[in-house]
């Protein structure tokens, strides 16, 4: 994403480590919970997208999905 210049992503959750990614490459993180693409891409073409999170939606964790151990 970053390479094709993404300037916004629309997303339900996001954790500290891609948010603060995003926010250091200067993209900007929208919420759209349960959104669908459709309302997504008439939210952005209407300009009535909410607001850019200031951090993010979910806490960090320990681990990396699906290599937990036993």
């Amino acid at each position: 994403m970053i390479e094709q210049g993404v300037g916004a992503v629309v997303t339900q959750f996001i954790g500290p480590k891609p948010f603060a990614l995003l926010q250091e490459k200067g993209i900007k993180v929208h919420p759209g919970p349960r959104l669908k693409v459709a309302e997504v891409l008439a939210a952005v073409k209407d300009e009535r997208l909410a607001l850019p999170l200031e951090a993010a939606t979910e806490e960090a964790h320990a681990g990396e999905h699906g290599g937990c151990e036993e």
